[in-house]
């Protein structure tokens, strides 16, 4: 298995709000993977994502893919709370 190259394991922020965003998603990723919601894997040179079995990303960056997870995880959360 070909392994990842190592500068997509880090994030590259510039301003205060990239970070805040940055912070928050690792945030969210070490909740779920500590309670064994969310888990991670390497394929064809793609970093995919999944929640309890839902794939929420891929992306050939770690970083870019956490991202996308998160805000789709948001997305998802606040779909659930809207009463019709």
């Amino acid at each position: 298995m070909e392994r990842p190259n190592e500068r997509n394991y880090y994030p590259h922020t510039t301003t205060a709000q990239s970070t805040r965003v940055d912070l928050d998603s690792w945030r969210w990723f070490a909740a779920e993977k500590l309670n064994k919601h969310v888990s991670c894997s390497y394929i064809e040179a793609q970093w995919v994502i999944e929640l309890e079995g839902r794939r929420l990303a891929a992306s050939g960056s770690f970083d870019s893919a956490l991202h996308a997870a998160y805000a789709m995880a948001r997305a998802l959360a606040a779909l659930e709370t809207v009463v019709v």
